[in-house]
């Protein structure tokens, strides 16, 4: 018979084959010896009345070996055969608890009564219903619960301790997979099933410690003992306990964890060093932290030393005689360390400690008594943190808080420290001084203790300092308590902080600038009496650039259009001087007025889209004459990978290369002058190229020491210079300066008697395209280069090079003609005229006397130009070239060569014709008060357009009375005029024809600053400054021709009145002496295939609003300017306004169906003219 019980101390009762009853109680007994246990239950059997019986005591170990200790009562003293035993079992060293003590009572009282009611030599029994009640009773004291597996049947018993623990009802029936289905948890299945089944098969008990999960889902720790019970070597049942062991798995891994914890606190805190000892001062834990700060290991002190090795015995000593004077006994040199700890609890002090290499460490050590729970002292810890860094950096901060009071009191400045209450911690001798403080100590005491008149509003300032704000004040004022006058200061409030986030206080900077703030009034009074002499000086500069400008308006005017009708040689070297003599006076008047704004701060830059090779030529092209006339050699050198456009103010960068060619050319005797654009960066991804512009000279060079003298204004090298060559020594300053404007400087590298390079590197916004637009191709192959100057022949090599265009080179005359001597053929001979020992035209007779076919272009300056122009039509050579050479030029010269026009052509200017503005009935009104001037301008307009009507009027007030009568299609109004200017006359001209589409054009004195803004003020279109020539107004007028619609609606010409295509304009201005000219039959075909190109992107085109739109359109106004086809050019200006200014889509749309039919009607007549 089996019977259970379970609880925290688990008890197991049955009764045995032989009858004996066997009770079994699981954890031991700790320390209670054995023959207490013996006379405890010797009590019992001693009031037995009746019987031989004998109880054993049985302890069993770890492995469960069974050890006996039997005690034998019988009242007669004979021996028997035991018949009970009482086994006590443990497995853990705890003490004996009243649980066990209760349990084993109840057992013994009721196992022996019920012992003594029975003889034992009878068949004894023993009551079931007894054994219950013992069982029960068990059960609910040690909370064991028991069960039993009937191997047989396979059916299990369990007790009710054993239902509870599963958490079931209590008439829950368990079978065998029920039952192992509370153990489906991480391997405790496995586990169980295991020592089951062992258990059946080999007879092994088995005793597991598993995770089980009860019926309601609770996870829970058990422990289960199983005892295998055989017969005839078969299991017939297996028997055994069950106990929930779950809090004593949890106050297990408790202790495990606080073990493991204080271990690891003890290895981790290697910065902290803690040393417990016993009650007699004997080491007894030393922590890593420990070893690591005194280089002992644990080893070399744990239970052989006292911590006193570890300090300095004087420092000991030190401590021991102040413990004897604050507490009048002798205190024992141990007990120095804890003598106040156990009067307060714990104490903390700071100690120097000896490491083991006899290195001294300032510590901070706790220490604090260990006390028993009787509350006895059984030792001490101490706990020490490595302090020495700290020392030193509060030393220095000592030595540094001396250094800044020191830095403070002596400043040159009026300076006070405050800290967080506003209290001084430091102030300068200037600070006494300037408040009159000499007599006070201010070290701890309030600011608004000696300043007691502060406003709300500072104290409002000293809060914000001290929430961080730096506040700072260029100008105050204040009275001060006593002053008798306001003193004016400049003062800043700034945060002082003591680490990096805490503020310690404010930073008071004050410097009194009373008497600075009178001289500030004082130079604010002169400023304003030079402010008002600077704009009469402007104004001067303004009515005298004007007054100046008018006489040399009409001497640069009226001698530029002498210039170009016949003329004999006197008259035109004396129109020629009185021409350059004036411009020469223009450009002295323009260099002071430009350094006049740029002294002045008020000289800007107009950035614009241009043309760099047109500009770069212009630049070369104004200078050429002069550099000519000296005889020398004028390169122009512009590297191919220099794109077309960019976005610079060309009218300021054409002054500084002209400056720079000037200077060149005064300086340079003989030799050449070179100017050169070399590109020094690929464009970057904003479209910025870095391009390099350099002017080089063979002339007299600068000395070193003289080079930075240049630069500065009004100055040449030395006065022998500017006796020799003249200037006014402006020209190289306001160059560096423009260049200063542009980011760039003027740069130098000179050698004397050797010459000159000037240049300077612009980082400039460029757009990608064909450097040079060709029209067609000269489809040469050859050409032969007769040049004494190298850099000539190589530049020229290099122009055709990107034509495909072989070249071969020869030095002089001789080593031209020898090479045709030789057998060589070329296409072209390209012949300077000046050189060395056989100059172009001889060469050139000499090379007609014997290869009479060969083609030959001249190379020649302006100045030769004449004796170039006899040379030709002796020789029958009609191309020529003037220097320096310009791609276009020679293109055209060789296209003209490749189709054999042989006629000879005079170089001339360009005949000029109206721009698309200007029409046989378009009327000018020149509003003007110099005759002159008026004159000029007539002149100049009918020489454009002769039957164009020109208006005039002499002040604001005629050109207003005049309009009423005739309302003209533009206006050129001159600014200065008696009666009324022009600027009034523009505004009441904009007021009163407001919706007429007026275009004005001012005539002013030239880029003085303000002018133009005055003019567009006033509302006035553009401008042209005096003096102006034929050029200058085209320009203008070309450029409006264009943009027209897109600035002003100015009315446009009507298409009906525009020529479709005017052939005899086209024949005039290209020079074709008849239309079977093979020139112009190779233009027809050219402009064929250009017209059809163009028809064809307009047809393709995916969208009207595509960006290419204005390309096109803006390619095709250009194409029909130059064929005189002027319906079709003002098409296409229309056009590529409407794209830009992004007019209507309609519009747009409108435009181009009309641009499709002219482009067609017109290829129809180009085909009449090519014979096709």
């Amino acid at each position: 018979m089996m019977q259970h019980s379970t609880g925290c101390q688990a008890a197991l009762l049955y009764l045995a084959e032989d009858k004996h009853v066997e009770m079994v109680l699981s954890h031991g007994i700790h320390e209670e010896p054995l023959e207490t246990i013996s006379a405890s239950l010797h009590t019992y059997i001693s009031d037995a009345t009746a019987g031989t019986y004998e109880i054993s005591v049985g302890i069993l170990n770890e492995g469960f070996t069974e050890t006996k200790y039997r005690l034998i009562a019988n009242i007669k003293g004979e021996n028997v055969m035991p018949i009970g035993y009482v086994v006590l079992i443990f497995k853990a060293s705890i003490s004996l608890t009243s649980a066990i003590k209760e349990a084993l009572s109840i057992i013994t009282n009721a196992l022996f009564h019920e012992l003594t009611q029975y003889e034992v030599n009878k068949d004894v029994e023993l009551p079931r219903q007894s054994l219950r009640e013992i069982y029960h009773k068990t059960n609910e004291v040690a909370r064991v619960g028991g069960w039993e597996l009937d191997c047989e049947t396979n059916t299990i018993f369990w007790t009710d301790i054993t239902r509870e623990i599963h958490e079931v009802e209590s008439d829950f029936v368990p079978t065998l997979k029920s039952a192992l289905t509370f153990y489906d948890i991480d391997d405790s299945k496995a586990l169980i099933t295991k020592a089951v089944s062992k258990a059946r098969r080999e007879n092994k008990p088995y005793d597991l410690e598993l995770r089980l999960k009860t019926a309601k889902g609770n996870i829970i720790w058990i422990r289960t003992i199983g005892e295998p019970e055989f017969k005839n070597s078969v299991c017939v049942r297996i028997f055994g306990t069950i106990q929930d062991t779950t809090k004593a798995k949890e106050a297990e891994e408790n202790v495990i964890q606080s073990k493991k914890l204080l271990e690891n606190v003890l290895n981790t805190s290697t910065e902290v060093s803690i040393i417990a000892t016993d009650a007699k001062g004997i080491v007894r834990l030393f922590s890593k932290g420990a070893e690591r700060m005194l280089g002992y290991a644990a080893e070399e002190v744990v239970d052989k030393c006292t911590p006193d090795i570890f300090h300095d015995k004087e420092e000991i000593q030190q401590s021991v005689h102040r413990l004897k004077e604050e507490y009048g006994q002798e205190i024992d040199p141990l007990r120095a360390f804890i003598y106040e700890s156990i009067l307060k609890g714990s104490d903390s002090k700071e100690w120097t400690y000896i490491r083991k290499d006899k290195r001294r460490i300032t510590v901070k050590l706790t220490m604090s008594p260990m006390r028993d729970d009787n509350g006895e002292i059984n030792g001490y810890l101490g706990v020490a943190t490595d302090i020495t860094d700290e020392k030193k950096a509060t030393q220095n901060l000592l030595i540094e808080r001396a250094r800044l009071h020191s830095f403070v009191k002596h400043v040159p400045a009026a300076v006070a420290m405050l800290d967080n209450e506003l209290k001084f911690i430091a102030y300068s001798d200037k600070w006494i001084e300037m408040y009159g403080l000499e007599k006070e100590d201010l070290i701890g005491k309030s600011h608004y203790e000696i300043f007691t008149n502060i406003s709300e509003e500072w104290q409002e300032v000293h809060r914000r300092g001290l929430g961080g704000e730096v506040i700072k004040c260029e100008e105050d004022v204040w009275r001060p308590e006593g002053w008798s006058h306001d003193q004016y200061v400049r003062w800043e409030i700034r945060p002082w902080y003591r680490s990096k986030e805490k503020i310690g206080g404010i930073l008071m900077l004050t410097e009194d600038i009373t008497e600075a703030y009178f001289q500030k009034n004082d130079l604010q009074q002169s400023m304003r009496h030079a402010e008002q002499a600077n704009r009469a000086k402007s104004e001067f500069l303004a009515n005298m650039s004007h007054e100046i400008r008018t006489p040399l308006n009409g001497i640069i005017g009226f001698s530029d259009l002498v210039l170009k009708t016949e003329l004999n040689d006197r008259q035109e070297q004396y129109l020629s001087i009185v021409n350059q003599s004036a411009n020469s006076l223009l450009n002295i008047i323009n260099d002071i007025l430009d350094f006049s704004k740029i002294e002045a701060g008020k000289l800007d830059l107009d950035i614009e889209r241009y043309d760099l090779y047109e500009l770069v030529e212009q630049a070369s092209d104004i200078i050429t004459y002069v550099i000519h006339q000296k005889g020398l050699e004028m390169l122009l050198n512009i590297s191919p990978n220099i794109p077309r456009f960019a976005w610079i103010d060309s009218v300021r960068l054409k002054q500084v290369l002209v400056n720079l060619l000037g200077n060149a050319s005064k300086f340079t005797d003989k030799g050449e002058i070179e100017l050169k654009l070399t590109p020094l960066s690929n464009s970057n991804k904003n479209g910025e190229m870095d391009i390099r512009f350099s002017v080089r000279d063979t002339g007299i060079g600068i000395k070193s020491e003289k080079q930075d003298k240049i630069f500065e204004a009004f100055s040449q090298e030395d006065v022998s210079t500017t006796k020799k060559y003249g200037g006014t020594g402006l020209g190289l300053t306001i160059s560096n300066r423009l260049l200063q404007l542009m980011g760039s400087k003027l740069q130098l590298t000179s050698t004397p008697n050797r010459g000159s390079t000037f240049y300077f590197d612009l980082r400039i916004k460029c757009e990608d395209g064909q450097a040079i637009p060709l029209e067609g191709e000269p489809n040469l192959h050859k050409i032969l280069i007769v040049d004494d100057n190298a850099n000539n022949r190589m530049i020229i090599e290099r122009m055709l090079a990107l034509k495909g265009i072989q070249t071969v080179q020869a030095k002089n005359g001789y080593e031209a003609i020898q090479r045709l001597v030789d057998g060589e053929e070329y296409d072209v001979i390209l012949m300077d005229f000046q050189m060395p020992y056989l100059n172009g035209i001889d060469t050139a007779r000499k090379i007609r006397a014997n290869f009479k076919e060969q083609p030959i272009i001249f190379l020649h300056s302006s100045s030769e130009d004449k004796t170039i122009s006899l040379a030709s039509k002796e020789l029958s050579i009609p191309h020529r070239l003037i220097k320096p050479i310009k791609m276009q030029d020679m293109y055209d010269a060789l296209l003209k060569i490749k189709h054999n026009n042989r006629k000879g052509k005079e170089p001339k200017e360009k005949r000029l014709y109206a721009p698309p503005l200007l029409t046989e009935k378009s009327s000018i009104l020149f509003v003007e008060d110099n005759a002159i001037n008026m004159l000029l301008g007539k002149t100049v307009i009918h020489n454009i357009s002769p039957k164009t009507t020109v208006l005039e009027a002499s002040n604001g007030k005629q050109a207003l009375e005049l309009l009423k009568v005739n309302l003209p299609d533009m206006i050129f109004m001159d600014v200065q005029m008696p009666e009324m200017n022009g600027y009034e006359a523009t505004k009441i001209i904009r007021k009163e024809y407001k919706n007429k589409n007026l275009l004005i054009f001012a005539l002013t004195a030239g880029n003085l600053k303000g002018e133009k803004e005055k003019c567009m003020e006033a509302g006035m279109d553009d401008f042209i400054a005096k003096p102006f020539v034929e050029e200058d107004l085209i320009r203008l007028l070309e450029k409006w021709s264009k943009s027209i619609d897109k600035h002003k609606n100015a009315p446009s010409i009507p298409s009906e009145n525009l020529n479709p295509f005017n052939i005899r304009k086209l024949q005039l201005v290209m020079d074709f002496k008849d239309l079977e000219d093979p020139i112009f039959k190779q233009l027809i075909n050219i402009s064929k295939k250009e017209l059809t190109k163009t028809k064809d992107s307009l047809e393709l085109l995916p969208a009207i609003d595509n960006p290419d739109l204005s390309k096109i359109a803006h390619k095709l106004y250009s194409s029909a300017t130059s064929l005189c086809m002027e319906k079709l050019a003002s098409l296409a200006s229309k056009l590529e306004n409407a794209s830009l200014s992004m007019e209507k889509h309609s519009l747009i749309s409108s435009l181009t169906d009309e641009i499709l039919l002219e482009i067609t009607e017109r290829l129809a007549d180009l085909n009449l003219y090519s014979g096709d």
